[in-house]
């Protein structure tokens, strides 16, 4: 008995791939993508618009056009081995370095990707060139995977019946993704300097990198020619159960902390990586209540440069079996 054939496409049946470019925006000569884990994505074309100003006795609107394209969303996961250093390392602005532990600061560098979004149940696909990291955010919650979401700006969108890999359909050459089970909030520790260590009653936590991507757009082309990368603002924020005045403290007297995260894996064989905010201001402080529970506070912060480190954070992931 034959199977039916799919009328609409399913998420079951979607996948994403990339590959870094040569070129920005601007697909692979040879295209090599790899497959990409993740728990979902918003990638897609948008365009701005423009109305005439032209007047009317009978106040109608007579013309509108398609301005400049603005193809961008974001792409959320679960934290696994290697699986989003590419794009780890383009958020940070720099490349990996070192081998085992590989180590990571921040950078100047633009990095641009091409990423394809396919449905192999309609055999349709919708290929992004020129994908910026504009944001990378990890978080960290009770009882739950270490998740995130890498937010991409890109220069332009095509949606084919056939894949970039090989103009196949549906696609048979695709890179295989990391094989790792993913990262568990039970498996990260945290210190922070204000309370001298081990950071034991944290309740959640986010981390941020924010690059200010702006795309550059010129005459006669709807499509930007580049990318600019603003500066590199890595903030977050923190709840925590009320143990005592030390961390307010540091918020009211405009104290710097340092704050390391530890991610470890989930199998214990050393492959884990550390999160190094060598210099952190508290921006905002709350202690409400509104029950009869456990206080929770809420701390904002925000991650400086460090001259000593050169970098306003630093990122070391360890390999080694």
């Amino acid at each position: 008995m034959a199977a039916l054939t799919p009328l609409y496409a399913d998420g079951a049946r979607s996948y994403l791939a990339y590959e870094a470019e040569v070129a920005f925006n601007t697909e692979p000569v040879a295209p090599a993508l790899t497959l990409l884990r993740n728990t979902g994505n918003t990638l897609d074309l948008a365009k701005n618009t423009f109305l005439s100003d032209e007047l009317r006795n009978d106040r109608a609107l007579m013309e509108l056009r398609h301005g400049n394209l603005t193809p961008a969303g974001d792409i959320s996961f679960e934290f696994i081995h290697k699986e989003y250093d590419a794009f780890l390392a383009a958020a940070m602005g720099a490349a990996w370095t070192g081998g085992g532990p590989f180590g990571l600061i921040q950078g100047t560098g633009l990095y641009s990707f091409t990423i394809e979004k396919g449905f192999n149940d309609i055999l349709e696909y919708f290929q992004f060139t020129g994908c910026v990291v504009n944001t990378f955010s990890l978080n960290f919650s009770p009882e739950s995977m270490i998740t995130g979401s890498i937010g991409f700006l890109c220069g332009d969108t095509e949606l084919t019946q056939l894949s970039i890999d090989g103009a196949e359909a549906p696609p048979d050459t695709l890179i295989a993704a990391q094989t790792g089970s993913p990262y568990d909030s039970w498996s990260a520790s945290f210190t922070e300097s204000a309370i001298g260590g081990a950071f034991t009653y944290l309740t959640s936590l986010t981390l941020n990198i924010n690059n200010g991507v702006t795309p550059n757009y010129v005459l006669a082309s709807n499509e930007p020619i580049e990318m600019s990368l603003g500066r590199s603002n890595i903030s977050g924020s923190f709840t925590c159960l009320f143990k005592d005045d030390k961390i307010w403290d540091a918020f009211n007297g405009e104290t710097e902390v340092a704050i390391v995260i530890v991610i470890n894996d989930p199998a214990a064989t050393d492959l884990d990586y550390t999160f190094t905010l060598h210099r952190v201001k508290y921006t905002a402080a709350s202690t409400p209540v509104s029950d009869d529970g456990s206080i929770i506070q809420t701390f904002d912060f925000q991650a400086l440069y460090s001259t000593g480190d050169t970098s306003n954070m630093t990122v070391s992931r360890d390999d080694s079996a």
